[in-house]
């Protein structure tokens, strides 16, 4: 059992199929917390509560993300959401997380694997998105030519 960082092959599917919707006035997307036992990678379909994290102030499912319009920058289109806080919550060694998308039977569209497991007590935890920019996006589709 193990974090995979990666976007599961599940997700590339629904990207080629445009069956996801990630405009700001689309679908609803979710983040939800794991411990490190939790199995999350390239085989991951969907939200699943096996290895979610469990503690004071965490909602089962997670939390729901604020989406970002996609745009195109340096030939990929870039994916990106809004910072997300986890208020007033008491977690012990978080090691990764789970967007997926709740418009659409919970599907899969992210595995994320922390550094370091966080832990946070009775305090905001915290989970920081890198720049929206072609080499930093926290999710980049890139157009290969010939």
């Amino acid at each position: 059992m193990a974090i995979v960082q990666c976007v599961p092959d599940s997700a590339l599917l629904d990207f080629a199929q445009g069956t996801m919707d990630y405009r700001i006035a689309g679908d609803t997307f979710k983040m939800a917390l794991y411990y490190a036992s939790a199995t999350l990678n390239t085989s991951t379909t969907a939200y699943t509560t096996s290895g979610e994290v469990v503690g004071t102030g965490y909602t089962a499912g997670g939390e729901i993300l604020t989406s970002v319009d996609p745009v195109i920058s340096n030939n990929k289109t870039i994916f990106d959401w809004a910072d997300r806080n986890f208020t007033t919550v008491t977690l012990v060694d978080v090691a990764g997380a789970l967007i997926y998308n709740s418009s659409k039977s919970n599907a899969a569209v992210l595995v994320i694997k922390f550094a370091a497991p966080i832990s946070a007590t009775a305090k905001t935890l915290s989970v920081t998105f890198p720049g929206a920019t072609s080499t930093s996006a926290i999710i980049r589709l890139r157009q290969v030519n010939g």
